[in-house]
C-alpha cells in the first residue's frame, strides 16, 4: 500500500473503529498483527509494518498458541483501551493510533505506531514520548528511549498537483519512477494507473485528482490480472463492497503465493540437499573403485613378503624384495606394528575385501548416476515452472524420527518411622 491507499485505508478504519475496545491482540507470522476490536460489532484490525499494510480485514487469520513476547507485551498495555484516534503523518506511510486505558491506577495513554515501509517496517508502542515495545528495536526506537520518528520526505503534495507544476515532476523518460519520485503518497500501482489513462500535463493532473477525491470515499475494486487493489475505480478491475475487501481479496493472493513460493524454495532445497548428499556418496565410491584397481598389486606385495620372510624383521617400513618373474627389485610398503606374515596377511585380507565388494560398489554407484539425473531433471522442471517427476519427490530427505521418549525411574527413598523400614 502506498500513502494514498493507507489515507483510504484509515477513512474506512475511522468510520468503524474509533471508540473501539481493544479485546486482544495476536499475531498470525512474524510481520503481522491483528487488533480484535468491539465498536458495537466484532472488528479486526490488521497491521502488518513488513507488507506495508493497515486495513479493517474480515479474513479469520490463524491464532498460534503461543504468542509471542512482543505480542504479550502488547496486550499487558493495550488489553481494553479504546481507539481515540487515528493519524497518518501527511501522505507518509506511517500511522499512529491513539489509544486511552483506564484502570484503577487511572487514565494512561498511549501510542502505536506502525511504520509500514516495507522490509524495515515497524511496529512501536509509545507513552510519554518514550518507547515501551517495538517489533524491530533499532537506534529510533529503543525500548526505554525516546522515539525519534523517521525523517520526511520532501516531495509535492498530491493536493497541490496542476498542470503548470507536472512538468517540473516529469524530469525523466520514465512518467511512473517520475510521479513516485515527485509525488508524496504516491506509490508505482497508482502511478501506472494515472500514466495508462491519462495523458500530458493536463491529463494527468485531472485523474490524480480524480484519485484524491476517492481517498474520502473509497470504493473497492480488485484486479485478478494484477492481483491487486484499488480505492478507486480502475478498468477490467472486480467492483467489491468496500476497499477493505478488496485489500483482503489481495492479502489471501499474497499470502497464497508467499505459501506457494515458499513450498518451491522447500522443495527446491530438499532436492539440493538430497543431489548433493548422492553427489559426495558418489564421489567416495569413485575414491573406493580407483583403490580397488590395487587389488592385483596388494596380492603380488603379500606374495614378495611370503617368499622372502627370512630377509625380513618386525619394524620395517618396507622393503625392497626381489621379484623373480622380472627380476626386478620391487618396494613393498609395511606396517612397522607388524611382523613379515602379519604383514601379508593383512595384504591378502584387503585385497580380498576390494575383490568381493567390487560388484556391490559399481552397483551403488549406477543407482547413484541414476537418481542424480533424476534429481538435477526435477530441479531443471521447477526451474523451468514445472512440477518434478514422482521419482525425484520420492528421493526427497524424510525428516528424522523421533526417538521414543525413555522413561526415567523414580529414585528409591527409604524411611524409618517408629522403628519399621519404610
Amino acid at each position: 500500500m502506498d500513502g494514498l491507499a493507507i489515507a483510504a485505508a484509515l477513512t474506512e478504519i475511522e468510520r468503524n473503529a474509533i471508540g473501539g475496545t481493544i479485546r486482544t491482540i495476536y499475531q498470525p507470522d512474524r510481520w503481522t498483527f491483528v487488533i480484535h476490536l468491539f465498536a458495537g460489532r466484532e472488528l479486526r484490525l490488521l497491521i502488518s509494518p513488513r507488507r506495508a499494510r493497515i486495513q479493517l480485514t474480515g479474513l479469520d487469520l490463524p491464532h498460534p498458541q503461543t504468542p509471542s513476547p512482543l505480542t504479550m507485551l502488547l496486550r499487558k498495555h493495550l488489553r481494553g483501551g479504546r481507539i481515540t484516534a487515528v493519524e497518518q503523518e501527511g501522505w507518509e506511510r506511517v500511522v499512529r493510533l491513539a489509544i486511552t486505558r483506564r484502570s484503577p491506577a487511572g487514565k494512561t495513554d498511549l501510542t502505536l505506531i506502525a511504520e509500514l515501509i516495507g522490509v524495515r517496517g515497524n511496529l512501536i508502542l509509545v507513552r510519554e514520548g518514550r518507547v515501551i515495545a517495538a517489533l524491530r528495536p533499532d537506534p529510533r526506537a529503543q525500548p526505554g528511549g525516546v522515539y525519534r520518528p523517521l525523517p520526511r520526505q520532501e516531495k509535492l503534495d498530491p493536493r497541490e498537483v496542476t498542470a503548470r507544476l507536472l512538468p517540473g515532476v516529469l524530469m525523466t523518460d520514465d512518467p511512473v519512477r517520475a510521479l513516485v519520485k515527485g509525488i508524496d503518497g504516491m506509490g508505482k500501482g497508482t502511478a501506472r494507473v494515472i500514466v495508462s489513462q491519462g495523458s500530458g500535463p493536463e491529463g494527468l493532473a485531472s485523474r490524480i485528482s480524480e484519485i484524491l477525491s476517492y481517498v474520502d470515499r473509497p470504493v473497492g475494486c480488485y484486479d485478478p490480472k494484477e492481483k491487486r487493489a484499488y480505492f478507486f475505480p480502475v478498468d477490467s478491475c472486480d467492483v467489491i463492497e468496500s476497499f477493505s475487501a478488496a485489500l483482503d481479496r489481495e492479502y489471501e493472493e499474497e499470502h497464497t503465493g508467499e505459501h506457494r513460493d515458499s513450498e518451491k524454495r522447500n522443495l527446491r532445497l530438499g532436492l539440493e540437499r538430497a543431489l548433493a548428499k548422492r553427489k559426495r556418496t558418489l564421489a567416495k565410491l569413485h575414491r573406493w573403485l580407483e583403490e580397488a584397481e590395487s587389488e592385483g598389486t596388494l596380492r603380488r606385495y603379500a606374495d614378495l613378503i611370503m617368499i622372502h620372510l627370512n630377509d625380513m624383521a618386525r619394524g620395517m617400513a618396507r622393503a625392497e624384495l626381489l621379484d623373480l618373474e622380472s627380476g626386478t627389485q620391487v618396494e613393498v610398503p609395511l606396517d612397522p606394528r607388524l611382523g613379515p606374515v602379519e604383514n601379508a596377511q593383512a595384504l591378502y585380507e584387503r585385497a580380498k575385501r576390494l575383490h568381493r565388494g567390487r560388484p556391490r560398489v559399481e552397483a551403488r554407484k549406477r543407482r547413484l548416476e541414476r537418481e542424480i539425473a533424476i534429481l538435477e531433471a526435477g530441479l531443471a522442471a521447477l526451474s523451468a515452472g514445472g512440477v518434478p517427476s514422482e521419482e525425484a519427490l520420492a528421493l526427497l530427505p524424510t525428516a528424522p524420527r523421533q526417538n521414543a521418549r525413555r522413561t526415567v525411574p523414580i529414585a528409591t527413598r527409604t524411611y524409618r518411622i517408629d522403628g519399621y523400614l519404610i
